[in-house]
């Protein structure tokens, strides 16, 4: 028997290819949606858990300050002193910013920008897998480096790294292991490991009234037994005794940094739990778009057999068995969509990274956890889709309909419900990714306080003694504007150093700088004077918002005493730019006169023209005086695009996801068109016969979906603009929620409707009406 009505199932689907297509590929397209969604999601979840005892390993970090930079001699101290820690490592990582790595005697380079500073227990607490070693550890002696895999081979091809010594601009080390590249779901990589045991190959000084001591992040490995608060508790009541830089400690579980809503900064990639949440709704949303567009295209293709369902009930045929016969239809419907879902997910998976900004492979999941609840969204779709049979078969008597009763033709609340559920969804979701694409447009445009058209910046090696010289070369390049040098760059700023005014001390950002830096980088100068020759090594120049910061009446006669001897004399102060993304206001800046300092970077400044020919001729002047210094450069307006890849990423998905949702939206409402069409064909060939036009149809048919399309925007207006408001309150300066964002959802929302809507109108206004009379 079960074998006979699978076969009835397969039978009808074959039958009715139009609609058994649109239920099959409708829910197909939304199931991939929420599996790529998924996926994602438990991807992101899964971030940090793929080293051994991740829920064991934990991060120390200052409470009171929320800084991971804590007192380097700290971590062996709580080793020694407290049971609890297993095992404990400092692991300072540092990305974002390059050096060149070069092996001098085989002229070999690259550029790496994502090194840590630990020691040898770093690679036992993350079972980090060694290749090759020179001896039993991976720190052989003091000045040890370790490289990755892919490096190795990137630098070194077929020839063994081992021993070969590496040079930077800051170090000078022995390559004494190789390890296996960290894997991709963790929140920190290495290309490059360097022993901070030895003093030179420590990364960061923290300074204080004259004094400085080395700081680092530290990670440490707790006994399964242990309650972190605890102690946390216990470490703090005697912390003074430890070290006299922190005054309480507290512990992050590893796992929990990427998607920490703690705000401490570090180099570690991270999530966005907001993000994930939108992903999340997006899913279910969509999941709901696909059951609702199955549920009517079921109720409509129900309608149509309720006659058939009727002489199989006269012939014995009991409520059981017509169930039974709908809930194999279904269930084989989802099942084939799912199917075709999982093959789609294949093919589209490997461009993940333009969907979500990071490549997604199902090794990145826990198989069985997106197993599981992929077979529990299939159950729950298939419950939630039997519930239109069951309805049908309880809500209506088959005897009406064999003789002739209207009653199934009265309108029924729950399909109006469903309809204005699914155009609310796509009114929402068009405002977002309006809203969204506005504020990009806003940031990109955004007026820095500099010029960042034609400009372009130069990394210097910072072992290089004459900068001036390569730039007075550039510079005498016909279609170079003008030039300067600097030791950071907005975007970049290496060197944070207090006020010096005591109870109002605050942090300044500082930008050691050269000659032509205003000009070069059209920066407004508001009051006081530009720096003379004189001024080097003792004045800077202010913004604004460090002027307020001050709350000076005037620069005249001011020092700037951030601590060196005699501080800086203030001439003058310039209009506010931005040093940071727009994520952030604008921070207190001091331009520093200086001609002591190895500059990092030269800024250049281009007349228009031919770009690659200009960055030709600069490249020539570079290798006349650096010829064994690889040139890298950037342009100021692509750094700061960059900055907001994530904002790009979130609208590209958004978009993709809102344009399947609009897509299910179309769906459903044809299936509701069909509904009223079947239901209402012998009322429309009366009107017909009665003389009613085709324009007086299409308005009867049209009107209802325009009135529930009006309530769906009052519902959707609030909705969007609340979501919108909580999304740009991540940025500094945000653009306005105008109106029209949501006027123009409103307008694409309708128009969808129509556009749905009317060709199925047309169909049943110019339907025969003696053919419909006689068919009824």
């Amino acid at each position: 028997m079960l074998r006979f009505r699978l076969l009835m199932a397969i039978r009808n689907l074959l039958n009715d290819k139009l609609n058994g297509s649109l239920i099959i590929g409708g829910f197909a397209i939304g199931f991939t949606a929420c599996i790529l969604i998924g996926l994602f999601l438990l991807s992101e979840h899964r971030v940090n858990k793929v080293f051994s005892n991740s829920e064991n390993i934990y991060r120390i970090y200052d409470a009171k300050n929320k800084t991971e930079m804590l007192d380097y001699s700290l971590y062996p101290k709580l080793w020694k002193e407290y049971p609890e820690i297993e095992d404990a490592c400092p692991m300072e990582y540092s990305s974002g910013f390059p050096i060149v790595v070069k092996d001098a005697e085989l002229d070999v380079s690259a550029r790496l920008d994502q090194i840590i500073g630990t020691t040898d227990n770093f690679f036992d607490i993350f079972s980090v897998k060694v290749i090759s070693c020179l001896s039993d550890k991976p720190f052989a002696f003091d000045k040890s480096i370790v490289i990755t895999k892919s490096v190795a081979k990137q630098m070194y091809g077929s020839i063994n790294p081992l021993g070969r010594t590496l040079k930077t601009d800051f170090f000078e080390g022995t390559i004494t292991a190789v390890i296996e590249d960290l894997p991709r779901m963790a929140s920190f990589q290495a290309q490059l490991i360097i022993n901070t045991d030895f003093e030179e190959f420590r990364l960061s000084q923290s300074c204080n009234d004259g004094k400085c001591w080395y700081v680092t992040p530290h990670f440490v490995i707790l006994n399964k037994s242990v309650v972190p608060e605890q102690l946390a508790n216990k470490i703090n009541s005697s912390i003074k005794d430890i070290s006299v830089h922190v005054d309480s400690l507290a512990f992050q579980n590893i796992e929990d940094i990427y998607l920490s809503k703690l705000q401490m900064k570090d180099a570690h990639a991270k999530g966005n739990s907001n993000v994930l949440s939108v992903f999340l709704a997006i899913g279910i949303l969509i999941l709901l778009l696909s059951s609702i567009n199955y549920i009517n295209f079921t109720i409509s293709r129900q309608f149509s057999k309720l006659k058939e369902f009727g002489i199989k009930k006269i012939n014995g045929a009991n409520a059981t068995n017509l169930f039974l016969g709908a809930f194999i239809e279904v269930s084989l419907g989802i099942i084939i969509s799912a199917c075709i879902a999982i093959l789609l997910t294949a093919l589209i998976l490997p461009h993940s990274a333009s969907l979500f900004g990071k490549e997604i492979h199902f090794a990145d999941v826990n198989a069985g956890v997106a197993v599981a609840l992929m077979l529990s969204v299939i159950v729950l779709v298939v419950l939630m889709n039997c519930m239109a049979p069951v309805y049908m078969f309880t809500r209506f008597k088959i005897i009406d309909f064999l003789a002739g009763s209207s009653k199934h033709n009265r309108k029924q609340i729950g399909r109006q419900v469903m309809l204005t559920f699914q155009m609310v969804a796509s009114i929402i979701l068009i405002a977002s990714v309006l809203t969204i694409f506005k504020q990009l447009e806003y940031v990109k445009h955004f007026n820095l306080g500099f010029n960042k058209e034609q400009l372009v910046r130069f990394d210097l090696p910072y072992t290089y003694e004459s900068p001036s010289t390569i730039k007075e070369e550039i510079g005498k390049l016909p279609f170079v504007v003008s030039s300067t040098l600097s030791d950071g760059y907005p975007g970049h700023v290496k060197l944070r150093m207090g006020s010096g005014e005591g109870e109002n001390n605050f942090k300044m950002h500082c930008i050691t700088i050269s000659d032509d830096y205003l000009e070069t980088m059209g920066i407004k100068l508001k009051d006081g004077r530009k720096f003379h020759r004189g001024d080097q090594n003792s004045a800077c120049i202010i913004n604004e918002e460090a002027y307020k910061r001050f709350g000076w009446n005037s620069t005249e006669n001011k020092i700037y005493q951030q601590g060196r001897n005699g501080g800086y004399q203030v001439l003058g102060v310039v209009e506010d730019f931005n040093t940071q993304s727009l994520h952030a206001g604008i921070e207190p800046v001091a331009l520093l006169y200086r001609a002591d300092v190895p500059f990092g970077t030269l800024s250049v400044r281009l007349a228009p023209g031919n770009v690659s020919l200009q960055l030709k001729g600069i490249e020539q002047a570079w290798k006349r005086i650096l010829p064994h210094e690889p040139m890298y450069f950037t342009f100021y307006d692509q750094q700061f695009q960059a900055m907001y890849q994530k904002e790009e990423r979130l609208a590209r998905s958004v978009s993709f996801f809102s344009i399947i949702a609009i897509v299910l939206t179309c769906m459903g409402i044809l299936g509701q068109i069909l509904l009223v069409s079947f239901a209402r064909t012998k009322e429309i060939g009366i009107r017909k016969v009665n003389g009613a036009k085709i324009s007086e149809i299409l308005t009867l048919l049209n009107k209802d979906f325009i009135k529930w399309v009006a309530i769906a925007f009052v519902i959707a207006t609030p909705i969007a603009w609340f979501a919108m408001n909580k999304w740009l309150e991540n940025f500094a300066y945000k653009t306005n929620l105008s109106w029209w964002i949501f006027a123009l959802a409103g307008l694409f929302a309708l128009a969808i409707a129509l556009l749905t809507v009317s060709y199925q109108s047309w169909k049943a206004a110019v339907k025969n009406p003696v053919e419909v009379l006689r068919y009824e």
